[in-house]
């Protein structure tokens, strides 16, 4: 039967996968495997206990695309369940039942597990899925984190060149123009932008956009075109405080596939532990105010921000007495009166390292901006193993 599949693989570009209950299948770059419930599209049986796996023979990521699942639930939960993995073991997976289908998903890498299980009690019309293998530009080879021009010297607000770094983004208000800026964010794959939890838990995501490639918010025209994407899904961190704001950050991913182009492009996470000593520096950007009070910018604006030369410890005795500063997070100030603000925080602050920038962390919070007291960050590299596990469902450029 698996051999006839993968003639009619080659032949037609899909197959078509129903009996015997589940097995592998193998696809390269442009084709599509159909999985099906058993019997789809009448009734499925009960007792069904069924798992596939779709291969990509060529190192091509597969996307995942359900038009129709209808599953036997409850009030209380799903009874009959569909479920994906990069792994056999479903456990730590969500599973899929009534007519709630999963988003159209990439990274799953070159394998996805799909298991099927129905009960013995009544059953419904099924589930039609489809996987297609395709290769992404640039990936796996693609460079994160490379800026289009030097920074040069940087000092009191200075303006971001076009497109300097293309993975600095914001959220904004839906349908706004200007766009009203809220908070910054970064790109770290093809789905997934990094903010802090306070700002991704601070409005109502149905009126809230993701923005990237953007430079010039009073210019519509501008060629490359900025890109504005819905949000599909906010994941905070399961630590986040609100009081403390220990564990400040989020990812959001976005409901379709963010295209890497010259002017929006991931930056690069550490590949391990960074060394923040008293005297380096890290840049922040974003389209805030430059001091307390005054307006947005319309332009992107950045500013080095030197470590904070004493510990965490010390550096939280000059804040409220709310705030511990603790191991996941790191202190900057300025002295010539820059800053990050209202607007900037869930933005980037990030590093240069090996000629390409890594993300140092996202800014978290200050109790006046420019004031000379410290800025609070949440570090990349404490939460990486996080931010991993939590896009597994996304592709990223370069080592990880």
């Amino acid at each position: 039967m698996q051999k006839s599949i993968l003639v009619l693989v080659a032949l037609l570009g899909a197959v078509s996968c129903q009996e015997p209950c589940g097995f592998r299948v193998n696809i390269t770059d442009g084709e599509t495997a159909t999985i099906t419930s058993p019997n789809y599209p009448e009734q499925y049986p009960n007792n069904a206990d069924c798992l596939w796996s779709v291969h990509a023979t060529d190192l091509s990521h597969l996307s995942v695309s359900c038009p129709v699942v209808d599953l036997q639930w409850t009030i209380f939960g799903c009874v009959d369940t569909l479920s994906f993995s990069d792994a056999e073991n479903f456990n730590q997976q969500p599973s899929y039942c009534g007519n709630k289908k999963p988003p159209s998903i990439l990274g799953f890498g070159d394998t996805v597990f799909i298991n099927f299980l129905s009960d013995n009690t009544w059953t419904d019309n099924g589930f039609n899925c489809s996987i297609t293998a395709r290769k992404v530009d640039g990936d796996p080879d693609c460079e994160c984190g490379v800026a289009h021009t030097a920074p040069g010297r940087i000092h009191n607000g200075t303006t971001v060149a076009k497109h300097q770094y293309p993975w600095l983004g914001f959220l904004q208000v839906k349908d706004t123009s200007p766009a009203e800026v809220l908070c910054g964010a970064t790109i770290i794959s093809s789905h997934y932008v990094l903010t802090s939890a306070l700002c991704a838990t601070g409005f109502n995501s149905d009126g809230i956009r993701v923005r990237f490639g953007e430079h010039d918010l009073m210019n519509n025209n501008e060629s490359p075109p900025h890109k504005i994407y819905d949000i599909e899904q906010i994941k905070v961190h399961p630590d986040f405080n609100r009081t403390t704001l220990q564990n400040d950050l989020a990812l959001i991913r976005v409901g379709e596939e963010i295209l890497f182009e010259p002017n929006i492009y991931p930056a690069c996470l550490p590949d391990g532990p960074l060394e923040l000593a008293a005297g380096d520096s890290v840049i922040a950007a974003g389209w805030g105010p430059v001091s307390n009070g005054a307006s947005m910018a319309t332009l992107p604006r950045q500013t080095s921000l030197d470590i904070d030369p004493t510990d965490n410890a010390a550096c939280s005795a000059l804040l409220p007495p709310r705030y511990a500063v603790g191991e996941g997070q790191f202190c900057t100030t300025t002295l010539d009166g820059s800053d990050v603000c209202t607007g900037d925080f869930g933005g980037p602050v990030f590093l240069s390292q090996n000629d390409k920038f890594v993300l140092a962390g996202i800014s978290s919070f200050n109790t006046e901006c420019g004031s000379g007291k410290p800025t609070v960050h949440s570090r990349a590299d404490f939460y990486k193993s996080w931010i991993l596990a939590e896009t597994a469902d996304s592709i990223k450029c370069g080592a990880v």
